[in-house]
């Protein structure tokens, strides 16, 4: 499993932070994948669509030899992965952005709603519960269930794009296996949020990485990473 690291400010503001070479790059790495697993949250603030989108891959950027020859073939529509939305009490709306658009997206919830699953299967998706994680998660979709229900479907390479919870309780259970963080040349100051809400009160509970790769992309830097142990 894949992790796209990346913040934004406090207000929700998050639009443009990379520049666009690197913005296309995270559509050719969507393109690899079989699913993209993103939280309520992140649909409620960001209203994201979470989709392939070829029109984002110019052919080259102005001064950026980093885009040189990616078009996409005009004659070829990409295949777009199962979007996931973890949404355990059903609160995505019915006319959220990620619902308008082609493939297939999955809602999974905890506490099942009828009049809010008739409203989503309105709209084009698909609805299942699944059981509840343990201890402070209590609420929220076990994530261990949701991989299996994954690989039932035959689901092996999953992007993560969430929120700093979700991104966070993925890594807390690690169930992240790979790591790309895009930085831009951008100061954010203190009112951006958290990339990751994880509970680490001291040095000594820092959890290690280790670099895998590390390159320039048009003007943002692109840095992968793998756990350490």
């Amino acid at each position: 499993m894949r992790g796209i690291v990346r913040s934004a400010m406090a207000s929700g503001e998050s639009k443009w932070i990379t520049g666009p070479a690197a913005r296309a790059d995270v559509q050719r790495l969507r393109a690899r994948v079989e699913a993209i697993v993103t939280g309520v949250e992140t649909v409620l603030a960001d209203d994201a669509a979470l989709t392939v989108r070829p029109e984002l891959w110019p052919q080259s950027v102005a001064g950026d030899d980093a885009l040189s020859g990616w078009a996409w073939p005009g004659d070829i529509t990409p295949l777009q992965p199962l979007r996931v939305i973890l949404d355990s009490r059903l609160r995505t709306p019915p006319a959220a952005s990620i619902l308008q658009q082609p493939g297939h997206t999955l809602v999974v919830c905890v506490k099942p709603d009828a009049a809010r699953e008739q409203a989503l299967r309105a709209a084009g998706a698909e609805v299942i519960a699944l059981p509840a994680g343990a201890g402070v998660a209590v609420d929220r979709v076990d994530l261990n269930a949701l991989l299996q229900e994954l690989a039932r479907r035959e689901v092996n390479e999953v992007l993560v794009e969430a929120g700093a919870a979700l991104a966070g309780a993925f890594v807390e259970q690690r169930l992240v296996d790979q790591w790309i963080c895009y930085m831009a040349p951008k100061l954010m100051g203190s009112a951006a949020r958290p990339v990751l809400a994880l509970d680490i009160p001291a040095m000594s509970s820092t959890r290690g990485l280790h670099l895998t790769d590390l390159r320039q992309i048009g003007q943002d830097i692109r840095m992968t990473y793998g756990w350490s142990d």
